[in-house]
């Protein structure tokens, strides 16, 4: 996998049209490759294609051309795949059409299961040169329902094993939200959407829960108006641990931005706090011996150390002996001992 940003995928066509030696032309259609995984995550996730036919009123010739429409409430993604790609962009909605709908789709032929017979009528309309058989083509994807034939869980299972497909998906119909435990924060990531088999598949191979968000006929309140669905939607959500392997898995190809911390597990938080204070123990020693006879005459004992640190004294002879050298901890024996004859006599005097 590439070490990338999402943002190599919106250059690659400029990038493939210069002149550039044969290495680079192949890992530009390696990345070419990726963006096709993860605009078929976009689409699988939720999206619509079909092709739209108009008749000229002048000559009485059907003209048809493929649209791509992709609704997302990931209005960042929306606006790069916007600067990149160009088409259309509204409240929320993405919509290409024509070439440009025709190259988005079939990029996407090898990462679609539930679009996959849409994608091959386009495929098809894009040969075919005849004004009348393209017009065929769009009269017969009219009234096709994806819903009918969805796809198995086993054929998205190898699917979202491709870290851009599953990119995809998450930036297309997926949060990605701050948790917070008692000492660290985690990821919680959830995707909504109607495609069942999908979401039952990210439940297979990364955990999580799956549920049913809303189901066919619901009546839903979108702002003054309201609309029902008309297919049930689903919901699938994975958090703590297992959403950070998700992450670190598919994150080169994210347009989502994943928030400070994320990657950062408790066992990892405390390791970096023990390190921490580790060190400011064994600074503090260093610093006492280094100054001894010059500017101070007093070196903590492990017992002062263990108090001052709220640690046990083994642990502190644990840090002092992984910490402190041969040579050091012996002068600091002496320097211990030195300071407690100094502090006696203080007390005489």
């Amino acid at each position: 996998m590439p070490s990338v940003r999402y943002q190599s995928f919106f250059d690659i066509l400029q990038v493939m049209e210069k002149n550039i030696d044969n290495r680079s032309i192949q890992e530009s259609q390696q990345i070419l490759s990726y963006f096709g995984a993860w605009m078929g995550g976009m689409i699988e996730a939720g999206a619509t294609i079909s092709i739209s036919s108009r008749e000229n009123k002048n000559n009485g010739v059907t003209y048809s051309y493929p649209v791509l429409v992709i609704k997302s409430g990931n209005d960042d993604m929306l606006n790069k795949l916007y600067a990149s790609q160009g088409g259309s962009l509204s409240r929320r909605a993405l919509t290409f059409e024509g070439q440009n709908a025709v190259d988005l789709i079939i990029s996407t032929r090898d990462f679609t299961v539930s679009r996959q017979e849409q994608v091959l009528a386009v495929e098809n309309w894009s040969n075919e040169s005849d004004i009348e058989e393209r017009a065929k083509i769009a009269e017969e994807m009219k009234g096709f329902n994806r819903f009918l034939e969805p796809g198995q869980i086993s054929d998205y299972l190898p699917l979202i094993q491709n870290p851009a497909f599953l990119a995809g998906v998450i930036d297309n119909r997926g949060t990605i939200m701050r948790g917070k435990g008692k000492n660290s924060v985690y990821p919680v990531i959830k995707v909504y959407s109607r495609n069942k088999p999908l979401l039952l598949a990210l439940e297979n191979k990364y955990k999580g829960m799956f549920w049913i968000d809303s189901e066919k006929g619901t009546e839903i309140a979108a702002g003054v108006k309201t609309f029902t669905t008309q297919a049930d939607s689903y919901a699938w959500k994975v958090d703590f641990e297992q959403a950070r392997k998700l992450l670190r898995f598919c994150k080169d190809f994210l347009v989502i931005e994943l928030f400070e911390g994320w990657n950062i597990s408790p066992s990892e938080e405390i390791h970096k706090a023990t390190t921490e204070r580790n060190d400011q123990i064994l600074n503090l020693v260093k610093n006492e011996i280094a100054k001894y006879n010059g500017q101070t005459n007093f070196v903590s004992s492990v017992k002062q150390l263990a108090n001052q640190f709220s640690l046990g004294t083994t642990r502190i002879e644990e840090i002092l002996r992984e910490g402190l050298s041969k040579e050091e901890r012996n002068k600091r024996v002496k320097l211990v001992y030195a300071s407690k004859g100094a502090k006696k006599k203080l007390s005489k005097s």
